[in-house]
């Protein structure tokens, strides 16, 4: 061996000395630092990913399984456990039809189980010293599908890249978070709306056992999409989630649409209930929760199919009542009575109608015109919307449009997503609460069949989660990943300190009726004025029209 040679071969064992067996060393301490975790029920094990240092926990239950005397009652804490429990590995999803985003054609079949309360964690490794913000996630699918444990939903990057503690959440879904049947109602007289006790079950465990995990108690933000959207504002409203966290983001959740008369539900659950031979009044309750949960789900089929195109209207819903969602979220909010002290972010995407457009007949004027007058009648049956056709028609001419999908999805963006967030917004500034407002204007593709879509609805999940990958679709860029950084930033400093801000992105003021300010979130952020006032105003007689006694 000469002398240069041997010379270099030290060279590079003291590289290897210096920077890799310290990197190793930190990994492995930071790998004993995700192992355990002690709960109120048990300790907990996590895992680190090995790509990144971040912790995950999954599979933690945050209720008892809502099985047997359980199924259709508010949930109860877990049981304490011996020992260490491995989180993970996901748990089931709660029972649902099978998910796919081309349909599943003709045949109905179902997944999950009803044992599918649980949570997932994610944090930087190395927070165990506590402090960090959190964020709690309420996933969207109608409160009949999804899970917290889609792909889409990991919670590795927004905890990498804002130093933030993120949970995501499983709850009822379908007939067994929805029903509202007279023999199951509680002691204090109420019925339904499981979906909802069970997210606050998942709060309450959060606020008692974060702060193990690194996490502040004290500062937790919660958000949501489409249906978790709506469920963050209901929320806002009940006195059951005073005090469970301090900040929320709702993505494309019209809060005025929430929830449905409680005989319109109960209607429903008869009818459920005779399917299953569990007619008879005296011993429903029982019978209900005897029934197979295949079964349940095949008698509720008809229930959970939407009808209306983009009106969606199903037959088993939230109830309105006066404990938890309440008569009319529309008036409540308008009249301030909801928790002003939460900080707020509110908005919708630009093209939020397009995905459902391209399932409707739309091929030229006339199937416009018969689709239109068809879902106008489903906003009056399921939404209480007395629309005047010909006057909508006025206001978005068809020969302005490209398409017939287009002039259609413009209308129901505005009557069914934009305006209704525009509208809480206008409600919750004018009772004095903090809030931001934002349209997301970045389509997940700059090609192909996601670009179509236009920025459809739940098109800016991607970029709030940095996934890009979800049921075999990847759309991962260059200017995607940038944008998405941006936006984690924006959504976990409002979880720091209530002040969205991010790197190359204008300062983001909050809306007032002075400064009516909104973010238009795309590849070059700016700030604009109005957000779609005009047509909101028009929308916005509508819904005083129907939502105001």
């Amino acid at each position: 061996m000469n002398r240069k040679f041997f010379l270099n071969l030290l060279s590079a064992s003291l590289v290897l000395c210096i920077f890799i067996f310290p990197q190793v060393k930190a990994i492995s301490a930071e790998a004993a630092e995700c192992a355990v975790v002690k709960t109120a029920q048990g300790s907990v094990s996590g895992t680190l990913n090995p790509k990144v240092p971040v912790c995950s926990y999954k599979g933690i239950p945050y209720a008892a399984p809502p099985v047997g005397a359980l199924r259709w009652a508010m949930p109860e804490a877990p049981k304490p456990w011996k020992g260490v429990l491995a989180a993970d590995h996901f748990r089931d999803v709660c029972m649902q039809k099978t998910f796919s985003l081309f349909g599943n054609g003709e045949k109905t079949s179902y997944e999950g189980s009803e044992d599918c309360l649980y949570l997932n964690i994610w944090r930087p490794a190395g927070s165990s010293g506590g402090g960090l913000p959190v964020m709690v996630f309420i996933h969207g699918g109608s409160l009949m599908s999804g899970a917290g444990s889609w792909e889409l939903y990991d919670g590795t990057q927004i905890a990498l890249r804002g130093n933030v503690i993120l949970v995501t959440i499983n709850y009822r879904l379908g007939p067994f978070g929805l029903l509202a049947h007279p023999a199951l109602r509680d002691r204090e007289g109420y019925e339904g709306n499981y979906s909802l006790y069970d997210q606050i079950a998942a709060l309450k465990w959060v606020k008692k056992n974060i702060a193990q995990f690194g996490g502040d108690p004290a500062n937790v933000t919660l958000f949501g999409e489409s249906a978790g959207g709506m469920s963050v504002a209901a929320h806002l409203l009940s006195p059951l989630s005073r005090g469970l966290f301090d900040k929320a983001i709702i993505e494309s959740g019209p809060q005025l649409f929430m929830g449905a008369p409680l005989k319109t539900n109960e209607d429903a659950a008869m009818s459920i209930a005779k399917k299953l031979r569990c007619a008879e009044a005296k011993t429903a309750a029982a019978c209900l929760r005897r029934a197979k949960a295949e079964e349940v789900m095949a008698a509720s089929n008809e229930a959970m199919t939407p009808r209306g195109g983009t009106v969606e209207i199903y037959d088993i819903n939230t109830v309105m009542d006066d404990r938890i969602v309440f008569t009319n979220p529309y008036r409540l909010f308008a009249e301030g009575k909801f928790n002003k002290e939460i900080k707020i972010i509110i908005g919708s995407n630009r093209d939020e109608a397009d995905l459902t457009a391209m399932s409707r007949p739309l091929k030229d004027r006339n199937e416009f015109d018969s689709t239109l007058t068809e879902d106008a009648g489903w906003a009056k049956k399921g939404l209480n919307l007395d629309l005047d056709i010909d006057g909508i028609k006025a206001r978005y001419p068809f020969e302005s449009y490209k398409t017939p999908r287009r002039a259609y999805s413009a209308i129901f963006t505005d009557m069914i997503y934009a305006c209704p967030s525009v509208i809480h917004v206008w409600q919750l500034a004018a009772n004095g609460a903090t809030v931001y407002q934002y349209q997301f204007e970045k389509s997940p593709d700059d090609r192909g069949m996601l670009n179509d879509m236009g920025v459809f609805h739940a098109a800016e999940l991607p970029f709030v989660f940095g996934n890009f990958s979800f049921m075999g679709l990847n759309f991962s860029s260059s200017k995607n990943l940038k944008l998405s950084k941006k936006v984690i930033s924006l959504w976990t400093s409002f979880a720091r300190d209530g002040i969205p801000a991010a790197e190359e992105v204008p300062e983001w003021p909050p809306y007032t009726a002075g400064n009516p300010a909104y973010l238009r979130i795309d590849s070059n952020p700016s700030v604009g004025l109005d957000m779609r006032k005009n047509a909101c105003a028009y929308f916005d007689a509508y819904y005083k029209k129907a939502y105001s006694e």
